[in-house]
């Protein structure tokens, strides 16, 4: 089998095939260049995609979301929509998690910012009405499900926001654009999960005086592990590891990296934030 026919096979899955086509063409590269087989490479393709996306909000879930929004009238008060907001919050993991929170955490992290890009947002614009953001600004939200992305679509559309979100793939087209917020909530250790030192690779390529990342505190099991004192550690390694980066091409219009300081970092009981600055 080969390349194009394997990725048009998992393009006609019922769980995978929502994905952007360049998240689908690089698994099924990765899968296809450690395997003996079709069958093994299949099998491991779906392997990495279950891990990076369908651990996360099951396809019955992704149609109770279109039922919710499909029956939300054009003229539906505020309050009917910031119930189904949460409603829908509840149905992926890591959103989930920070309902209790949610409040709390935006107040900590959005610090006035204008102009925000929210990287592997997964539901979190869902919790727009939560954010209490300035009047006039740009929310971008980008995820690699482009059925996640049609429903936030018809969300800032409900919102009377512009359209803004985005189906993009970020280890293949990190964004360009600079913002003054960029959040990475729970994304980091995702993409490491698809290739060792995704990290840096793309924390380098942001441009931005201030960036949110975010952990969980305990795995889709409720077991926590010591996880907390491991990201903590992963984060001053990879604060290290990006004030050493020689090439600074790579981050034009970004404040100098060696001037990056880890500023803040604060936990709820189901997160851990740090917030990276540049100055």
């Amino acid at each position: 089998m080969s390349l194009e026919e394997m990725v048009a096979l998992l393009r006609c899955s019922r769980k995978y095939g929502s994905l952007c086509d360049e998240t689908l063409l690089r698994i099924t590269k990765w899968a296809m260049g450690g395997s003996s087989s079709t069958k093994q490479a299949l099998k491991r393709a779906k392997r990495k995609l279950h891990q990076i996306s369908g651990a996360y909000i099951t396809p019955a879930n992704q149609r109770r979301i279109d039922g919710l929004l499909d029956s939300l009238a054009p003229d539906a008060p505020g309050e009917e929509i910031w119930a189904l907001c949460r409603g829908i919050l509840g149905f992926h993991a890591s959103t989930r998690e920070r309902l209790p929170y949610m409040r709390e955490t935006y107040r900590e992290i959005f610090d006035g910012a204008t102009t925000i890009l929210d990287l592997a947002c997964g539901l979190n614009p869902f919790a727009l009405p939560w954010m209490n953001l300035p009047a006039g600004a740009r929310y971008t939200p980008v995820d690699m499900d482009c059925g996640l992305v049609g429903k936030i679509k018809r969300l800032l559309r409900v919102l009377g926001r512009a359209d803004t979100a985005q189906c993009v793939d970020l280890l293949s087209s990190p964004p360009t654009e600079s913002y003054d917020l960029i959040l990475l909530l729970k994304a980091l250790p995702c993409l490491e999960r698809q290739e060792r030192g995704a990290s840096l690779h793309l924390l380098t390529k942001l441009r931005a005086p201030r960036i949110v990342v975010s952990f969980p505190n305990r795995s889709l099991g409720g077991h926590r592990r010591g996880m907390e004192a491991g990201y903590s550690r992963f984060m001053q390694g990879l604060v290290k590891d990006m004030t050493s980066v020689k090439d600074m091409t790579s981050v034009k219009d970004m404040t100098s990296v060696k001037d990056m300081t880890l500023v803040k970092a604060f936990s709820t009981p189901s997160e851990v934030f740090f917030i990276l600055t540049f100055s």
